[in-house]
């Protein structure tokens, strides 16, 4: 059988005029996905100009591609209903003109996300985020290089973070963008391997630097994940089912040890708080506001705005003692952002994405991009434990979940079309799922 895997050859079509628009799309999702101007420009009303300027050349894509941004509505109908909810929460929104303000970059990062998901094949997928951590990697390096800002600021001065506003941030796309390029690297052969080999060893290093220690252990328990996944396809069915049950009991387990007291000897030992650098008392503080409001929320991006009574309040709380700008946590955010029925539709989009790759699994599918996307799939829900990336606007983290849970979703279309078929038929329903060889393959 050919090798299906890409070589250097298939990358260089990229920059052909056939592989334009591919090129166009992935640089534009990466203008996107750094705080690149504010740091260079050290913020200010230029800054956040520019910041609004490029979504234009993704409004521009989307303009020619709108055919797959319905395509992707209709596949994601729960990411779509979960949209929509964020938009009419201005009706309510403690902050109305603020949630307004935001959601114009939110609408647009989602739904050129959503169109890009629906154009590719889901190996084409992995292969545009390996480039856009190229992308990433390298201009990370250049700001270290060149702007002392980017290698640290108060109180964080010895930790890089590159083109974003904060180590985490850094630490979190660093993370993302390790799983994406060493993915990349699997699919490619030759120089295409050694090129995705490189970017990945080169975001482990900007990791490290980071000092992000929850996005260095996601980093470690996805990474082998992903080894494991990749040696044991004859066995995908198993290694899924047995990634997700570790996760939940790690889960578990951290759950217990911190809200009980038999962690604290261990952190006595290393002279840390079991805290989660105060993560904890803040969520404590926080869950009151949520249950006031639960089932819709205080409307998009609204409740931490500093004026606000709620805000003050949790700010002069002894445990806290500085004014937070979001909850470092993806369940109470989402729950502040659109309520419980927001967390709903969230929820059922992850269980179904998952359950469309074990699908592809029970198929005899089990192919490396399969592999990558629950690998991906997983990682998202682990960072949204200590941090919040879920209708994340212009964030690296939120379009790179939203493509890949559209690309599911699409798949997930295509075997309800097809339904059940033979071992020999199998082909059929991955050409018709986006999941073929090549490139330029298109669900």
């Amino acid at each position: 059988m050919k090798d299906s895997r890409l070589s250097w050859s298939d990358l260089k079509a990229l920059w052909r005029p056939g592989g334009a628009g591919f090129l166009f799309i992935v640089f534009a999702i990466f203008l996107n996905s750094t705080d690149m101007f504010s740091i260079v420009l050290g913020g200010g009303s230029v800054a956040s100009a520019l910041d609004l300027f490029v979504l234009l050349p993704l409004l521009y894509w989307l303009a020619r591609n709108f055919g797959f941004l319905i395509r992707g509505v209709m596949a994601v109908p729960e990411l779509s209903a979960l949209l929509a909810l964020a938009c009419v929460s201005i009706l309510w929104s403690v902050e109305p003109g603020a949630t307004a303000w935001r959601l114009l970059p939110l609408v647009v990062t989602t739904a050129a996300a959503m169109a890009f998901g629906s154009r590719v094949s889901l190996r084409t997928l992995i292969i545009g985020l390996g480039l856009l951590a190229a992308f990433i990697t390298i201009v990370c390096y250049l700001a270290v290089a060149t702007l002392p800002s980017a290698r640290g600021i108060a109180p964080w001065t010895n930790t890089w973070r590159g083109v974003f506003n904060h180590k985490n941030g850094l630490g979190a796309s660093c993370m993302l963008m390790l799983i994406s390029a060493t993915s990349a690297a699997i699919l490619c052969q030759g120089r295409a391997r050694g090129f995705f080999a490189a970017v990945a060893c080169g975001a482990a290093f900007l990791l490290f630097q980071s000092e992000s220690r929850t996005s260095q252990a996601i980093s470690m328990i996805s990474m082998t994940a992903l080894t494991v996944g990749m040696l044991s396809r004859g066995r995908a069915l198993l290694w899924g089912v047995s990634y997700i049950l570790f996760v939940a009991c790690l889960v578990g387990l951290l759950t217990f040890l911190f809200a009980s007291s038999s962690a604290d000897p261990i952190f006595s030992l290393i002279g840390r708080e079991p805290t989660l650098s105060g993560r904890l008392p803040l969520w404590a503080i926080t869950w009151p506001n949520v249950i006031d409001r639960l089932w819709l929320g205080y409307g998009y991006a609204a409740f931490w705005d500093p004026d606000r009574h709620a805000v003050i309040a949790i700010a002069r709380d002894y445990t806290i003692g500085y004014v937070p700008y979001y909850s470092h946590s993806g369940l109470i955010e989402t729950l502040l952002n659109t309520g419980l029925v927001g967390l709903t539709l969230l929820v059922i989009l992850l269980v179904r994405a998952v359950a469309t790759v074990f699908s592809g699994f029970r198929r005899g599918m089990a192919l490396p991009e399969l592999v990558a996307a629950l690998v991906i799939l997983i990682a998202f829900v682990l960072l949204n434990l200590t941090e919040s990336t879920v209708l994340s606007r212009q964030s690296m983290i939120w379009m790179v979940f939203v493509a890949v849970v559209t690309k599911l979703g699409n798949i997930a279309r295509a075997q309800a079309r097809i339904g059940a078929q033979p071992a020999v038929q199998r082909y059929r329903w991955a050409k018709a799922s986006g999941l073929e060889p090549g490139l330029r393959g298109k669900q």
